[in-house]
């Protein structure tokens, strides 16, 4: 898709060309202002900034969208992932999946070394 040359618009910095596009990064030049502004493409659109033309702004959402639903597919996944091996620990220890009980012995043991040891009173005869 060409998009150097396209017209934007920034919610602070106003209208804009786009100077540069490479990978994932567009540059912007606003109007009025000297210093050229780099983005993310297409994550600024719908946030940052606005095509002007119609068919640009229609395919930046429709990007975001897919990259949109691809992060939440690699979410769940990795969450399932999680829960599986929390599932396995706790079929091989018989502890809760969040580790709590584990955690609790190991405070205590934790007490128990750092106290020093009660001295046995000799009882007299």
């Amino acid at each position: 898709m060409k998009m150097v040359g396209a017209i934007v618009h920034h919610n602070f910095f106003g209208k804009g060309t786009i100077v540069n596009s490479e990978g994932i990064r567009i540059t912007v030049k606003f109007d009025g202002i000297e210093k050229e502004k780099k983005f993310r493409y297409p994550e600024a659109f719908g946030r940052y900034l606005m095509f002007e033309e119609v068919e640009l702004e229609n395919a930046a959402e429709s990007l975001n969208e897919m990259i949109i639903k691809e992060k939440k597919a690699r979410i769940d996944s990795i969450d399932e992932k999680i829960q599986e091996v929390l599932g396995k620990m706790k079929d091989k220890k018989g502890k809760s999946k969040d580790g709590s009980e584990e955690m609790d012995e190991a405070k205590d043991e934790a007490k128990d070394k750092g106290k020093p040891k009660k001295k046995r009173k000799e009882r007299e005869v």
